[in-house]
């Protein structure tokens, strides 16, 4: 339930806990945690 919870959250339309809800889910996910785009510097340099 938690993880549909998560995924749910990612939609949410304040874009910092948008953000917040990414990250946990990724790392819920068993993402690697330099691989998760935690901060707006780390999504710059990804998208840029």
């Amino acid at each position: 339930m938690k993880f549909n919870n998560l995924i749910e959250n990612t939609f949410c339309p304040n874009f910092r806990e948008m953000l917040k809800s990414s990250v946990e889910l990724a790392k819920a996910a068993g993402v690697e945690e330099d691989s998760i785009l935690d901060s707006m510097n780390k999504i710059d340099d990804y998208f840029v």
